[in-house]
């Protein structure tokens, strides 16, 4: 097994045929996985409040759009603004806006002891 030498302290570098490699992390290094965590989850939680709003604004243009067509007269979805209307009422309607599948870092990665 290779070792090398990081901030004083010997570590032994993972074995790309997957044998055993660095059993710990460092002080520095668990120090700075904790703050990339946490920089990771501040981001997700800016990231679904972004998507909140973004649906929020989506479902108040379509109740806007739906009080102007419901104040139409009925003959105005068949003509050539109506078709239009209707089109740009689909866009909105069919906007992906659902949340994805949550992403998730790890306490440590995967396979090394904290």
């Amino acid at each position: 097994m290779r070792t090398f030498k990081r901030g004083g302290a010997s570590c032994a570098a993972f074995h790309p045929e997957g044998s055993p490699g660095m059993k710990r992390l460092n002080k520095s290094q668990a120090t700075e996985w904790t703050a990339i965590r946490a920089h990771f989850e501040e981001a997700h939680a800016a990231y679904r409040a972004a998507l909140e709003d973004a649906r929020s604004f989506r479902d108040g243009v379509i109740e806007e759009m739906d009080e102007y067509a419901n104040g139409r007269d009925e003959f105005w979805p068949e003509s050539p603004d109506g078709i239009l209307f209707a089109d740009w009422r689909t866009f909105w309607d069919d906007l992906d806006l659902d949340d994805p599948e949550d992403p998730y870092l790890e306490d440590v990665p995967e396979g090394v002891q904290p």
